[in-house]
């Protein structure tokens, strides 16, 4: 063999392998990458559960809680990086940072060094210098957060009940999107209600009328106007 031969050989080798490595990057990377898009974030949970903004508060206590624990099982050299927040504007990251001692600081990292599916209510990790998702302690701290929301939305769901009444009516007291604080005509309590289609969360404003019919809330167009008429009066 001559040696122009020998160093082609040698440079397709080298092609092969350059070209073989970064596949399997690639296929890695995709893989972490749909591994950590199934991973449940607090956005997620609340979500899914429709907490109102009383349970919100009881929900982010129970999260602290299980915050605590998982830091209480730190050694004295390792730290809990958890993801808190995401400002867009910025695009930066808030990250809280806890010891042994459930202590806690805040840090703020720019999403360019974080993975692309970083979500609020995940785990992360250093490995190599690099920030990463820690897959195992997310899914652990997602799967009790969820169980925390699911308890909490049975409690919700038995209070709500007691003010759910089929033909009731009912005045829109404020709508933060999230829930709709809604005053009982008949009784005078107002309490915060989750259970409205996309829909009528785009519609009602503050004193719109809704009444209670076939296990839903519906928008009375007809009392709403007759409302507003009688404040010009």
């Amino acid at each position: 063999m001559d040696l122009n031969s020998f160093k082609n050989l040698i440079g397709n080798e080298k092609e092969f392998i350059s070209k073989f490595t970064k596949e399997l990057s690639d296929f890695l990377n995709n893989k972490n990458g749909l591994e950590n898009d199934k991973l449940i974030g607090t956005k997620d949970i609340l979500e899914k559960y429709k907490l109102n903004r009383n349970y919100r508060k009881e929900f982010n206590h129970e999260k602290n809680k299980i915050l605590d624990d998982f830091a209480s099982k730190l050694n004295d050299k390792n730290k809990l990086y958890y993801i808190n927040s995401y400002n867009s504007m910025s695009k930066k990251y808030g990250i809280l940072e806890y010891n042994q001692d459930g202590k806690y600081k805040s840090l703020y990292i720019s999403a360019e060094q974080l993975p692309s599916n970083s979500k609020e209510g995940l785990l992360i990790k250093k490995d190599a210098g690099n920030w990463v998702i820690d897959k195992d302690e997310s899914k652990v701290f997602s799967d009790k957060l969820t169980k925390a929301a699911e308890n909490l939305s049975k409690l919700q769901e038995n209070e709500l009940k007691g003010y759910r009444r089929e033909g009731e009516i009912y005045q829109v007291i404020d709508n933060d999107k999230i829930c709709i604080s809604l005053l009982d005509k008949e009784t005078g309590k107002v309490f915060q209600e989750t259970k409205f289609s996309n829909e009528l969360f785009d519609i009602l404003g503050t004193d719109f009328i809704v009444k209670y019919e076939n296990g839903e809330y519906v928008y009375d167009e007809k009392l709403t106007d007759e409302f507003f008429s009688s404040l010009d009066e």
